[in-house]
């Protein structure tokens, strides 16, 4: 008796651990959770699973970014694109922040909200807008980015020209709560000065590796400059290496992290036009070795991270620059895998077609992207990784402006996720 309840035992551990393996799909749609904000004829519109709304009326809106938990939506407003705005989709209220402001950022943990405005970084507690809602942290800022625990910012200045040259960019840390106290605000790493291999004035905003150990940013030169050139950079998290990577547009969806390693992908090349000269290269941290996985007579105009080693990129033809739009490649998506070295096309938009800004959405396990065609309206699809199930989800996104690489159409849309 013994033996054989010790072996029923022995069956159901096997298969419980069999059971315990096999996805569970859930049994509603897959696009009933999914949350996207984006600008039709330049009005704010929401999709939220199967229902859209129109938000704005007569506006003209761009730069959509969702709070930590996708309860909020924060945009600019004007063609200047400085006012910042909020929008609250369980009370549908909407309100401004700021009618001046070059950046803008949510806190990774809270509803807060950092901005920059001349210089001057603040931070507003969206939940608080009756009060004093408005909370100055510092002076002299360049650009900024929240650190990933959300307590403060890592912080850069702008370089002054003196006589002998410009200084290099400096690079602080700083509590959210500092309130313009200098005493609280920590010099983390000096930028090199103006040399033949160097050049910049101010950075991007910074990304962090997946574990944290890793810090990515564009160096950028004075504004005539940075329309052909800039430097990716990468510095320990601890301030103790920094390195070069390669020379880059100033699109800072154009470098991303991958979100199970510390490998970085970026579309490199110097010269403002997309057309030709930017090859998709990966670098692996620690070691700096970076590989081009771009083949020969290709441009990349947008990419995205599946996993540690997958990646989809929008690929196009490499040409010559014409000023006639029609006489430009279009871009189809491709899959490439890191280990097997497999690059599949895994669209055909057809002619005057092109799909632009892949994005993978992680908890569905989807791909989302944007079919722009003659008319430079665009259409969201959505599909499984290797291009099969291909879904249209939202029609007609944009303002009838052009946008031919994924930095452009990232302004009109944004999925939370």
């Amino acid at each position: 008796m013994k033996e054989g309840s010790g072996m029923k035992k022995l069956v159901f551990i096997f298969l419980l651990s069999i059971l315990l393996t096999i996805p569970i799909h859930p049994i509603v749609e897959a696009t009933s959770s999914i949350n996207v904000a984006f600008v039709r004829e330049n009005d704010l519109w929401l999709k939220v699973g199967q229902h859209e709304k129109q938000i704005t009326n007569g506006e003209f809106i761009r730069n959509l970014k969702w709070s930590y938990d996708g309860g909020w939506l924060a945009f600019s407003k004007g063609k200047e694109e400085d006012e910042l705005w909020v929008y609250q989709l369980e009370n549908e209220e909407m309100f401004q922040i700021i009618d001046n402001t070059q950046a803008f950022q949510w806190s990774p943990k809270e509803h807060k909200l950092a901005f920059l405005t001349n210089g001057v970084l603040s931070v507003s507690d969206v939940n608080k807008k009756d009060e004093t809602k408005i909370e100055n942290v510092a002076k002299g800022v360049g650009n900024f980015s929240w650190q990933p625990h959300g307590r403060g910012f890592l912080i850069s200045s702008v370089a002054n020209l003196l006589p002998t040259g410009w200084t290099g960019v400096e690079l602080f840390t700083v509590p959210v709560d500092a309130k313009l106290d200098p005493k609280r605000i920590k010099h983390f790493y000096t930028l090199p000065n103006e040399s033949d291999e160097f050049f910049a004035v101010t950075t991007s905003p910074f990304k962090w590796s997946n574990d944290g150990s890793w810090i990515s940013f564009i160096g950028m030169p004075t504004a005539s400059l940075s329309m052909d050139m800039n430097t990716l950079c990468v510095i320990a998290a601890d301030g103790k290496a920094f390195q070069q990577l390669g020379k880059m547009l100033y699109f800072d969806d154009w470098f991303k992290w991958s979100p199970r390693s510390n490998r970085l992908a970026f579309i490199e090349g110097e010269g403002r036009f997309a057309v030709k000269n930017k090859h998709l290269m990966m670098n692996e941290f620690p070691v700096h070795q970076g590989i081009s996985l771009t083949p020969e007579g290709f441009v990349e105009k947008g990419f995205t991270w599946i996993d540690g080693v997958q990646i989809v990129v929008s690929r196009a033809k490499e040409s010559e620059w014409s000023n006639d739009p029609t006489e430009r490649p279009k871009p189809s998506l491709y899959h490439v895998n890191l280990l097997t070295h497999q690059q599949v096309e895994l669209t055909s938009p057809g002619k005057q077609k092109g799909d632009y800004m892949p994005l993978y959405l992680t908890d569905l396990g989807k791909l989302a992207w944007v079919q722009s065609d003659e008319t430079y309206f665009g259409n969201i699809y959505l599909s499984d990784i290797d291009g099969t199930n291909q879904e249209l989800y939202v029609e007609r996104v944009g303002d009838g402006n052009l946008y031919e690489d994924s930095f452009g159409w990232s302004k009109v849309i944004s999925f939370y996720q």
